[in-house]
């Protein structure tokens, strides 16, 4: 900064202007984003809105030191006069330069940001890189007799011409519909590939490229429009050229193909300039595209083909080529390893040469087969089918010749195969496994999952191996064998259902070999229809318990249905039918005590009035006793056994055994039981209207003293009213 300042001094006290001016020191210049643009105003003018500094007149950044320019992120340097770097120029990264007239670079210029040439006159005869992300847009003209190497990219929209420098691609470089390159007599060209980021080159609509000297090619090159070639192209193994268009080798040319050259889009690869082309790479002319060559007419071209291949359809001359390539075999299948005995093995192989045209050509119907060195069979595809005598182990070799070598070559290859008795170890014979027994095992699957019998462990694809399923034999008894049988045990559930449930009764049964899983004597295959009668999400097949009732489903079943409503007992969850849940009942045990549980039995307290009915009469006498279970409903000292037979007895609705006054003489029975049959006339008074037998009924008498009482008392209630 302390230089730029001196520098600006020494032109205000001197007054002379800074074009053409060298200095004795290095100058850093610098095009920042600040109020005053960094050195903007010893060059150009600042825009301190926009960042750009605007070149006001011819500059040069100096050699001797050397000066350096930098174009700092943010910012951007426009050129409308001559620019010339003969020291270090750099444009970082999101900093931009614009070149609208003449920029000639000798030294350096390191491209980080953007490089836009829109001048007729950009030349480079120094050092030009273009590093990712930077990008050089060319929208004029750009000569080089330089170098100009990267990994950024390149866009081409104008005239870009390499007289005698080194264009390296490591990136991309786009050329438009608008741009021509040209690569001049003593330029070279590349398009780098493997070393470093794969490099690629394209020509889109009417970009043209014409090739003076040396083009190679290690990454992608794509044309669109016209490729054409006047002294040397190499394309290495690595690189590929997309040619839609014309691709013309001129005369005296060379064209060393290693990697891949594909004609497309009726497109003309044309080598009637009768140029040098040396084939090892793969030539691919599509269907309605053509190779023009002339070689083949003229002793004096150079057509050398080592094994490269050439598919399409294409024009030859008239002279043969030589064929230098020896075929190729492959067996495709089966690969070494296991086969079976007793079946066809199929044995398929690819043999492939490409003659002196390029072409190649399936020549695998011409297949020699040879097992253990004794000829069976010629063919792509044959068949051997093998004993389990011994040997068990063989060599089959597939052997092609190509006669149309200039001396016969022969080439060949093995597998080596292992016939074994029971290939998918499953205990069953191969042979056994052809359930249609028509020769052919490949189409026996039983489970239909792609692998035929003799190669799966698990035939029916129920979960358990087939060598497990063997020595089961048929569980069901449906002339199914387990290991074909995807309900081994006819219970209904599927068996790869059921193995994953185990032993659910625990009876050393499988549930897949077991007809009653849950072992509650009731058959899976009656249950499952069944589903979840108690909804706790255990289906009946599995659920000790299917109606959740508390008693367990093994008790019920021999019940029966109990209360003929046609749901048997292990399923219902009022099994006496009285109204009263089973589970509720469970826990009262047999209050009758007459060997006939609650749940089971209809008149729960045996006084003979029927659960059904008491059960709406809930608890008559307050005992916290329900009337079903209660002996004395209504709390009377009478047992409801004794008190049902006697009916109404004072007719006033309330049967006896509910009703506390059974005579209706307004005296409780509680009370008059005790007294016995005060007038011995064999009704006991709680039943009888006129206890003492002197015809004055009981009533009556009750409300004769009930009346002295009350006339008793009236002075006394007269006095207290006085009073």
């Amino acid at each position: 900064m302390i230089k730029s300042i001196f520098s600006l001094l020494l032109i205000t006290v001197l007054g002379f202007s800074i074009i053409g001016v060298q200095n004795s020191f290095a100058i850093d210049y610098t095009i920042s984003d600040d109020p005053v643009g960094g050195s903007c105003a010893i060059f150009g003018t600042w825009d301190d809105i926009n960042n750009i500094c605007t070149l006001s007149g011819d500059f040069t950044i100096d050699e001797i030191v050397p000066d350096t320019l930098t174009i700092e992120a943010g910012t951007t340097l426009v050129n409308d006069f001559t620019l010339s770097n003969l020291g270090t120029f750099t444009i970082d990264e999101s900093g931009t330069f614009v070149n609208n007239l003449s920029f000639e670079n000798v030294d350096f210029l390191s491209v980080n940001g953007d490089l836009e040439n829109n001048g007729d006159d950009f030349y480079n005869e120094g050092d030009l890189e273009v590093n990712d992300p930077g990008t050089f847009v060319n929208n004029d003209y750009v000569e080089n007799d330089g170098s100009i190497d990267g990994d950024g990219s390149f866009e081409n929209n104008g005239e870009f011409v390499n007289v005698s420098g080194s264009v390296t691609i490591d990136n991309l470089f786009h050329n438009t519909e608008f741009g021509v390159v040209t690569n001049e007599n003593g330029g070279s060209f590349f398009i780098t590939g493997p070393s470093g980021p794969p490099g690629s080159i394209e020509f889109i609509n009417d970009g043209e490229f014409y090739n003076n000297f040396v083009l190679n090619i290690e990454g992608n090159f794509t044309n669109n429009n016209l490729l054409e070639n006047a002294f040397f192209i190499s394309l290495d193994p690595a690189g590929t050229i997309m040619s839609h268009d014309t691709f013309n080798l001129l005369p005296a040319t060379s064209f060393n193909l290693d990697g891949i050259v594909a004609v497309k889009d009726s497109s003309i690869l044309s080598n009637n300039g009768q140029a040098e082309i040396t084939l090892t790479g793969h030539l691919i002319i599509e269907s309605g595209s053509s190779f023009e060559n002339d070689l083949f007419s003229d002793p004096d071209s150079f057509l050398e083909n080592s094994c490269g291949k050439i598919s399409g359809s294409f024009a030859i001359g008239s002279e043969e080529p030589i064929d230098k390539c020896a075929p190729t075999i492959t067996i495709n299948s089966p690969s070494s390893g296991n086969v079976p005995n007793a079946f066809p093995v199929t044995f398929d192989a690819t043999a492939e040469d490409i003659d002196g045209y390029g072409v190649l050509n399936d020549i695998s119907a011409n297949i020699d087969w040879e097992d253990n060195t004794v000829f069976f069979d010629t063919g792509a595809t044959v068949q051997r089918i093998f004993g389990i005598a011994p040997p068990t182990v063989h060599t089959i070799k597939a052997t092609i010749s190509d006669d149309a070598l200039p001396t016969s070559n022969e080439a060949f290859t093995t597998v080596t195969v292992t016939v074994v008795h029971d290939l998918d170890g499953d205990s069953i014979f191969n042979e056994d496994e052809d359930l249609n027994n028509n020769g052919n095992p490949n189409d026996d699957d039983t489970d239909g999952d792609g692998t035929p019998n003799y190669l799966d462990t698990d035939d029916d694809g129920d979960s358990v191996l087939t060598i497990t399923e063997v020595p089961e034999g048929d569980t069901d008894s449906d002339t199914v064998l387990n290991y074909l049988d995807t309900d081994d045990d006819g219970d209904s559930v599927l068996t790869i259902t059921e193995v994953p449930e185990g032993d659910t009764d625990s009876d050393t049964v499988l549930n897949y070999l077991d007809t009653d899983d849950d072992g509650d004597s009731v058959l899976t295959i009656t249950e499952v229809p069944e589903g979840d009668t108690d909804s706790d999400t255990v289906l009946n097949y599995l659920d000790t318990d299917d109606d959740g009732d508390s008693v367990l489903t093994i008790t019920e079943v021999p019940e029966g249905d109990t209360d003929s409503d046609t749901v048997l007992n292990y399923l219902d969850t009022d099994d006496d039918g009285d109204s009263v849940l089973t589970i509720t009942e469970v826990p009262e045990g047999d209050t009758d005590s007459d060997t006939v549980l609650n749940y089971l039995d209809t008149d729960d307290d045996g006084d003979s009035v029927l659960t059904i009915t008491e059960v709406p009469e809930g608890d008559t006498d307050s005992d916290t006793v329900l009337n079903y279970l209660d002996t004395d409903d209504d709390g009377d000292s009478v047992l409801t056994i004794t008190e049902v037979p006697e009916g109404d007895t004072d007719s006033d609705t309330v049967l006896n055994y509910l009703d506390t006054d059974d005579d209706g003489d307004s005296v409780l029975t509680i009370t008059e039981v005790p007294e016995g049959d005060t007038d011995s006339d064999t009704v006991l008074n709680y039943l009888d209207t006129d206890d003492d037998g002197d015809s004055v009924l009981t009533l009556m008498r009750t409300l004769k003293s009930l009346m002295e009482i009350q006339l008793t008392m009236t002075p006394i209630v007269i006095l207290l009213q006085i009073t």
